[in-house]
């Protein structure tokens, strides 16, 4: 027999408004309005999925704001435990990027696999939502189970060289989420056998952490750490400084060369002394990079009918998403 749930609209205002989509569907019947609820929500009693349903669609949100993300790649870590056919996710790290990049070869022996996938960003949302809602995740023709992950997942965004961003090698700001699960003594059971393995590949490998350095690039070691997902959005810029003065606005950024300039636009909106808008309303398209480094600057010089704003909203776009806002104040006379 089917069980269903449904509410009145009386309880569905009771609901969070920016939540209310996530755990329910409007229907109708003898004309009148109804909510069937998520079965699965409801019988959530820890919370656990309702909260990884929020900081999913946190994540997706700020995705969708931003949007000049292209692909993404999944890097991967898979294990079978002793005496058991099933694969374990030991780690999953997924990387949000602009362009395509090379897919590495990876590993595999009879109890590991180091996986390396490029997917298109249209696969996002199906990735997530196996992460949310699902036991186990499908990684190309490999499924693997998630049974050493149980935490609820976080969303975080982190500013420019946060320790986290760091220990995964993001450099720019970053919007993340991540899920781990207890230390778990099932890879460690399993190390010997998995190292033996390694060793003995045509193209040898010293142990798990040399394995994952020189075939999957990361520079953390898989071992010491508890089993986590960790998906990030790296922003691939960052604004280092802007200021106004007498003659000119400048603006100093940090950009990935993976940045183009021509998908780079700075509007300026200028307020006078009693907060009404000026004359000041520039699109600003000329960005010039600093030889090969990541250091982008603009300027814009003020005209004479310019100097009536004592202050200016700076708002950057880039491929027309808006990436930064800020307000500056003229100096004082």
């Amino acid at each position: 027999m089917d069980t269903f749930i449904v509410y009145a609209p009386e309880f569905h205002e009771e609901l969070k408004k920016s939540e209310r989509h996530l755990f329910s569907t409007e229907i109708s019947f003898n004309n009148q309005k109804f909510f069937l609820g998520d079965l699965s929500v409801m019988q959530d009693t820890e919370g656990i999925l309702s909260n990884n349903k929020i900081s999913i669609e946190k994540f997706k949100q700020r995705i969708q704001l931003h949007g000049f993300w292209n692909y993404f790649e999944i890097k991967a870590l898979l294990f079978k435990p002793a005496e058991r056919d099933v694969w374990n996710v030991q780690f999953i790290y997924v990387r949000l990027l602009e362009e395509a990049s090379n897919v590495l070869e990876g590993i595999k022996t009879d109890h590991l696999l180091l996986l390396h996938h490029l997917c298109d960003i249209s696969q996002l949302n199906d990735l997530l939502r196996q992460i949310t809602t699902g036991d186990t995740i499908k990684i190309g023709q490999i499924t693997a189970s998630f049974e050493l992950i149980k935490n609820k997942i976080k969303f975080e965004f982190y500013q420019r060289s946060h320790p986290f961003a760091i220990s995964f090698g993001v450099d720019y700001p970053c919007y993340a989420l991540s899920k781990s699960g207890p230390n778990s003594d099932q890879l460690k059971a399993v190390q010997v056998r998995l190292t033996s393995e390694l060793r003995n590949l045509s193209r040898p490998f010293e142990d798990i952490r040399d394995a994952v350095a020189r075939a999957l690039g990361l520079g953390f070691l898989a071992g010491a750490y508890s089993p986590f997902i960790v998906v990030l959005a790296p922003m691939l810029m960052d604004v280092t400084h802007i200021e106004m003065d007498e003659d000119k606005i400048h603006v100093r950024l940090d950009c990935s060369p993976a940045i183009k300039l021509d998908g780079l636009r700075m509007s300026l909106y200028g307020r006078d002394s009693q907060d009404k808008q000026t004359g000041l309303h520039e699109s600003i398209t000329e960005f010039s990079r600093e030889g090969d480094s990541t250091t982008v600057y603009s300027n814009y010089y003020l005209r004479e009918e310019d100097k009536q704003s004592v202050s200016v909203k700076v708002v950057i776009y880039y491929r027309e998403h808006p990436l930064y806002e800020k307000h500056i104040n003229r100096p004082s006379r």
